[in-house]
């Protein structure tokens, strides 16, 4: 259970699947205004321990109002990170949309100035991301002598098709030659058989947001409104062949010998 509480006009919006976070978020540009309350709540906030985040959705209003807009965001812009290999990790991500919002209004049959309003925003969001990581690969001496060993073999495909990427200059070591058991390598033999490398992993994030909201005063102390709110969301690994195959398993068949 979450130590927060998260509404969305004034109504629960606490994830009952991810602990900690909102159900929904809405877009910027669809948000009227927010409050976080710390402590000294009221009585009507007595569910949760920590804060209470009221998050309003706007509404329309006499006048016909729209907005759009672009956010971008794209690793050509950005700097390197210490643990970026030859260039920064990849990084694409575009959030574009539009809100329109006003009386609802149908000529010669109903206006509804000061009385029904509408409102509707759009989200488009598309994020490419690539993160740095620092893992353990077989050097070139380990896979020419893997060839050398044991020709046309999985682990010979494998290493020749998928090769590591560079090894860090001075992370390379021996940890043994190959031996009949596979418990423990045998002596070391002077060949370098891993190293540190620098290489990316990706994910790919994309969504798409609608809110739709109507607004109707019953009169000068009342109104009534309703609101819907949809955007699937998806997320998943974008891994190279190679990534996929190996890096899972931290890129080495074993200790200094296939396998």
């Amino acid at each position: 259970m979450t130590t927060n509480d998260y509404l969305l006009d004034g109504l629960s919006n606490n994830s009952p699947i991810y602990g900690g976070k909102p159900a929904a978020t809405p877009a910027v540009d669809s948000v009227q205004e927010f409050r976080m309350q710390e402590n000294n709540f009221q009585s009507e906030y007595g569910r949760n321990s920590g804060a209470v985040v009221n998050v309003l959705t706007k509404s329309g209003t006499n006048q016909f109002h729209g907005t759009a807009y672009w956010f971008l965001r794209n690793n050509a812009l950005d700097s390197r990170t210490v643990f970026d290999p030859a260039h920064n990790a990849p990084l694409r991500q575009d959030q574009a949309g539009f809100t329109l919002g006003g009386p609802v209004t149908i000529p010669k049959v109903y206006s509804g100035k000061n009385r029904t309003f509408f409102f509707f925003g759009f989200e488009d969001y598309h994020q490419f991301k690539g993160s740095s990581q620092i893992g353990t690969f077989e050097t070139p001496e380990f896979r020419a002598l893997v060839h050398q060993m044991f020709p046309g073999s999985a682990q010979d495909q494998l290493l020749q098709k998928y090769p590591a990427p560079a090894i860090i200059p001075g992370t390379a070591k021996d940890i043994g030659s190959p031996s009949a058991t596979y418990a423990t390598p045998g002596p070391k033999d002077g060949i370098p058989d891993v190293g540190q490398a620098s290489y990316v992993t990706s994910t790919l994030t994309t969504s798409k947001q609608y809110n739709i909201r109507a607004d109707h005063r019953l009169s000068s102390n009342n109104s009534l409104f309703g609101r819907w709110t949809a955007g699937p969301a998806g997320t998943s690994p974008v891994e190279s062949a190679e990534l996929a195959v190996r890096t899972r398993g931290n890129g080495v068949p074993g200790p200094g010998r296939p396998g």
